[in-house]
Formats: C-alpha cells, sequence, structure tokens
C-alpha cells in the first residue's frame, strides 16, 4: 500500500499487495502491567492482522486500509513499561503548544475519554491534540492511542482514564520523536 497525499484532508491508497505489519517491539508478555499478555496477542496477532491480510487481499475500503495503517503506527511505538518523559522534539513541541508534559496529558486524556464507541486519539505533527473515528487514514500521526474496547477492555473494564493513564508507561518516545523528523 502507498500513502499518497491528495489534498490537507483526503488521503488516497494505491494497492500494490504488500502491506506488512509491524513486527511488535517487545514480546507480548512485555508491556505488563499496563496491556496483558492475552490483550495483547488478541489486538496484535488477531485483530491488526486482520486488517493486513484484508489489506493485501486487495481491500479497498478505506476502514480497512486505515486500521492496519493505523494498528502499524500504535504498535510500532510500544515499549516495556518505564518512567520516562518525553523528550528532545516531542517535549519542545508539547512545551510549546501546552505548556507542559503533565498539562498536555489532562488534554489527551480528556479528549481520548470523550471517544464515545470506536477511535483512536493522536498527537499530530503540528501539535494539535485530534481524534479519528473509526480507522479514517491519517498522515499527520506522530503518538497515537487506540481506543476501541478491544484496546483496553480485557485490562481496564470500562475504565478507560485508568487506560489512558497508563499508557504513557509503554511510549517509545524515540519512535515518537523519529516520526516527527
Amino acid at each position: 500500500m502507498k500513502l499518497r497525499d491528495v489534498s490537507d484532508k483526503e488521503l488516497i491508497f494505491e494497492s500494490d499487495k504488500d502491506f506488512k505489519q509491524v513486527s511488535l517491539p517487545v514480546k507480548s508478555d512485555a508491556l505488563d502491567p499496563v496491556l496483558s499478555k492475552a490483550n495483547v496477542d488478541y489486538h496484535y496477532r488477531t485483530l491488526h492482522r486482520g486488517y493486513i491480510d484484508k489489506a493485501n487481499d486487495g481491500s479497498d475500503d478505506a476502514f480497512i486500509i486505515g486500521g492496519a495503517e493505523l494498528h502499524n503506527l500504535y504498535f510500532e511505538q510500544l515499549t516495556t513499561p518505564h518512567t520516562k518523559k518525553p523528550k528532545d522534539r516531542i517535549q519542545f513541541l508539547i512545551e510549546d503548544r501546552f505548556g507542559s508534559y503533565s498539562d498536555f496529558q489532562l488534554l489527551f486524556k480528556d479528549q481520548a475519554s470523550s471517544i464515545q464507541g470506536s477511535g483512536w486519539c493522536y498527537l499530530s505533527k503540528s501539535g494539535e491534540i485530534k481524534t479519528i473515528k473509526n480507522h479514517a487514514p491519517k498522515n499527520d500521526v506522530c503518538l497515537i492511542i487506540d481506543m476501541w474496547e478491544h484496546a483496553y477492555y480485557l485490562d481496564y473494564g470500562p475504565d478507560k482514564k485508568k487506560y489512558i493513564d497508563n499508557s504513557w508507561k509503554i511510549v517509545n518516545w524515540d519512535i515518537v520523536n523519529g516520526r516527527l523528523s
């Protein structure tokens, strides 16, 4: 799949039938206690793999292609639980736009937890917190959190805010910084 910009708001995918699922950067049990092995295995190996397979089977459905692409962005940025804060480019972007990392986290959590039903919340490369309904493909993602129930319900039940708070512990800030290059 190739992503081609048509305008600021519209993306077109051209299929060359080689959409790849990113490798999980850690073992599926390495995200515990933030995400359980059962959650990661189901989310990555079943759901995400399904989007990749359907995209490679020739689907031109934006929902399928967006699901494959957004999950790639999400899984690529995961790492073992830590207490690190953003650094380098992402730190400067967050501080410039939001004042502090903690202020950013609060605003992000408010926006993400307001999603009703299915969606994603992300920080754009320009420093805006945005939401995505369903799986609308985007090309300005620098940090993304999956807000579909399958991403958190197994581990957190309906407590989206706890899931969001814990998600910061598994963000690989080096990957996020790389997206700002």
